[in-house]
């Protein structure tokens, strides 16, 4: 009677500790997809912002400027920006994110921290 007691309890014991970690992999499995979400929401914002700055500079004519200023990290994750062709690229925690821009005549790079935009005869110039 002893054994067969202790041979149930071990079951019910593994079914339980089954059953825990279905529980945590799937927990798991909905918290990485909220970080990817945070991440890609976090991204998207930042593009937009670049973008929408750039886009205001070619559209308001020769002469005008303005200045951005791009954090440190993203998230307190590292990043790189870059302008080609017409798209701004952001490489962020292992992805890339693009956004078209309505010029392809930009000049220069976005730095972290401080930068100034200028528009010199039709051409986006990043100093």
């Amino acid at each position: 009677m002893r054994g067969q007691t202790g041979v149930e309890f071990m079951i019910l014991f593994g079914v339980f500790l089954l059953a825990i970690i279905i529980m945590v992999f799937s927990i798991w499995n909905y918290v990485f997809d909220i970080n990817v979400s945070t991440n890609d929401l976090h991204a998207n914002k930042f593009l937009d912002s670049i973008s929408s700055r750039v886009d205001t500079v070619f559209l308001e004519g020769d002469g005008f400027l303005t200045n951005y200023t791009m954090p440190d990290t993203i998230l307190g994750r590292n990043y790189s920006v870059s302008i080609e062709r017409g798209f701004v690229f952001l490489n962020f925690s292992g992805r890339v994110y693009v956004k078209r821009l309505i010029t392809k005549n930009v000049t220069g790079n976005l730095e972290k921290g401080e930068n100034t935009i200028k528009n010199v005869n039709g051409v986006v110039a990043i100093l």
